[in-house]
């Protein structure tokens, strides 16, 4: 070994090897990449969901609206009416998730509103519109004239007249009932339509065919005898303003006393049940006196 003392002989340097950079990055010990800070996961972004609202019955020459409020997320989406079926339309406004056109035919008008956010455009979703022409009256009633149908005659009428219709009686009589039981919950009339159409909808035949026959034959004469009904009370449920009028005590009572009528209308029609029968209290056994312990 040499020494390093002086006046020995001078030390020896050792000899470095270069080494290339491009390896030096292979040579430096592996380290763990430390895990990310714990983060709150983002929350799910749902997606748009169009709804274009319940099938609504129409006459021609009369504004109908749809509306899309019900779609979802609320105040975030743009909305996109398209008519998908029926006559022709020529005057409509479209207010975001309004739609407000003019029929001037009668027909079956089908639409399907689709709404976005962000790019993303949800599945379309569809309603009907049943127009009818309103029934022309001209020239005096025939002095032999029959008098008109009470709200319960109609309602079992119509419903007979449908092949399907007995069948579902019982079904539309507990409907009908429970929003006349509910009616002071209702501040307009158009907020008794949303209640009732979604009440009807499980009630309903799916088939669009057999859903436009139950509107035509069915709901629009109701709904013809209802507006004539509430007329006397101050009320025109024929044009929209109307519907959006503010309820009184005393058209809420008008209006519980036909849905109630229509019940029962409804009820008799069903193949086998007592419309006014009232279920009477079980019968207790008497013992005679002889018997009695």
């Amino acid at each position: 070994m040499l020494s390093s003392r002086v006046g020995g002989a001078a030390p020896r340097l050792k000899r470095r090897i270069a080494v290339p950079v491009v390896w030096l990055c292979l040579l430096r010990p592996v380290v763990a990449a430390e895990p990310p800070a714990s983060r709150t996961p983002p929350l799910p972004v749902a997606s748009p969901k169009a709804d274009a609202g319940d099938d609504l019955i129409g006459l021609v020459g009369r504004r109908v609206t749809l509306n899309g409020r019900a779609s979802t997320p609320a105040g975030r989406i743009g909305f996109r009416w398209i008519q998908v079926a029926g006559p022709l339309i020529r005057m409509r406004v479209e207010e975001g998730d309004l739609l407000t056109f003019l029929p001037e035919a009668p027909g079956v008008y089908r639409f399907a509103l689709v709404v976005a956010e962000g790019g993303v455009i949800s599945e379309p979703d569809f309603t009907t519109v049943l127009v009818v022409a309103e029934v022309p009256q001209t020239g005096p009633a025939p002095a032999a004239a029959s008098p008109p149908l009470t709200a319960q005659e109609a309602a079992r009428t119509a419903l007979a007249s449908l092949p399907d219709g007995p069948g579902a009686a019982t079904a539309l009589a507990e409907a009908f009932a429970e929003i006349a039981g509910r009616i002071d919950l209702y501040g307009t009339y158009a907020d008794i339509l949303q209640g009732t159409s979604s009440r009807l909808q499980p009630v309903l035949p799916a088939d669009p065919t057999r859903r436009a026959a139950w509107n035509e034959r069915l709901f629009l004469p109701l709904t013809r005898r209802l507006i004539d009904d509430m007329l006397p009370a101050g009320l025109d449920l024929s044009r929209p303003e109307g519907q959006a009028v503010p309820l009184s005590a005393a058209q809420r009572r008008r209006l519980a006393e036909q849905f109630h009528a229509m019940a029962r209308g409804f009820r008799s029609a069903a193949p086998s049940e007592d419309p006014d029968r009232v279920p009477q209290p079980a019968r207790l056994e008497t013992l005679p006196p002889n018997q009695a312990k």
